[in-house]
């Protein structure tokens, strides 16, 4: 708010000033005076800082923008306009000179493409000439090149596999058996890059190779195993030889000698003994059964 001074002073004017209205609506701020104020030609006189001549002045109208009126009855009318004062009108230029524009626009467009065939031709020479000093021809220079896929496809369609040039027109299979003249060589001829045909015992198991996320942490031994799990497992594993034979009627047994013993201190004999203290019962005290003795520490005298 302004301060009561304000209410004795007058403007140049002579108008008395409103107390009420503050300072700052009531003069002009510092910055909003412009220096030198005049009439500013143009739409971007707003935005210019100084004085300098503009890029982008105001629109002008073409020379090929030109209305005719015609005079009727004392009135002034403007004849319609057709397709080519409203395209000059659009551009704000004559049609003769937009022909001029299509014709530097052309030979622009000519200028680029002569530009762009000289330089292909000049690295096909140069290519050329590399090509001879290697000692290479056209066809070394595309070895690393990416092969069209469908141009493989139509290749390996003119590959007859074997077991078609075996068929007959009587829809069976000639037999390599018959003693025939066979035109074709690959006639008869098994292959398997041919065929894709192997023979049964040459597969292998597909299941011995499919292994599951879970079979690598599992167990190698089953503690709970089924009958049918047991009967698979036993079906692979070489036939069992046994210590028990049959020869010419004749049934041929491992001797006793040769059995393993175990290593359970009972079985241990100690002190020249052929028994263990314990294998003898005599007047209600154990002892050894090969001599007799009943005291666990005596040594056997046979």
């Amino acid at each position: 708010m302004s301060n009561g001074n304000d209410k004795d002073s007058k403007p140049s004017g002579g108008e008395e000033v409103n107390p009420y209205i503050p300072k700052y609506i009531s003069t002009v701020p510092w910055y909003r005076k412009v220096k030198d104020e005049k009439d500013n030609e143009g739409y971007l006189a707003h935005q210019r800082k100084h004085d300098e001549p503009s890029l982008t002045g105001m629109p002008e109208a073409g020379s090929g923008i030109k209305d005719e009126f015609v005079t009727k009855e004392g009135i002034r009318v403007k004849v319609a306009p057709d397709y080519d004062s409203v395209r000059d009108r659009w551009h704000g230029i004559s049609a003769e000179e937009l022909d001029y524009i299509y014709k530097s626009w052309s030979v622009a467009k000519e200028r680029a493409y002569s530009d762009a065939e000289n330089k292909d031709r000049d690295d096909i020479e140069q290519y050329e000439l590399e090509m001879l000093e290697l000692d290479l021809t056209p066809k070394d220079l595309h070895l690393h090149s990416k092969e069209d896929p469908m141009e493989k496809v139509l290749r390996d369609r003119e590959d007859v596999p074997a077991y078609i040039l075996n068929v007959t027109a009587g829809g069976k299979i000639s037999s390599d058996n018959k003693s025939s003249v066979v035109s074709d060589a690959r006639r008869g001829f098994v292959n398997n890059a041919d065929d894709f045909v192997k023979q049964a015992d040459t597969s292998a198991d597909p299941r011995g190779s499919q292994t599951f996320a879970w079979e690598h942490t599992r167990p190698a031994d089953d503690t709970t195993p089924s009958d049918t799990h047991l009967e698979h497992q036993n079906s692979h594993l070489p036939p069992n030889n046994s210590t028990t034979g049959v020869t010419s009627n004749t049934n041929t047994t491992a001797s006793r000698s040769s059995l393993s013993k175990s290593a359970c201190p009972e079985d241990i004999y100690t002190r020249g003994h052929t028994s263990v203290w314990g294998s003898f019962y005599s007047g209600g005290k154990w002892g050894y059964r090969c001599c007799g003795l009943l005291d666990i520490d005596a040594d056997c005298p046979r």
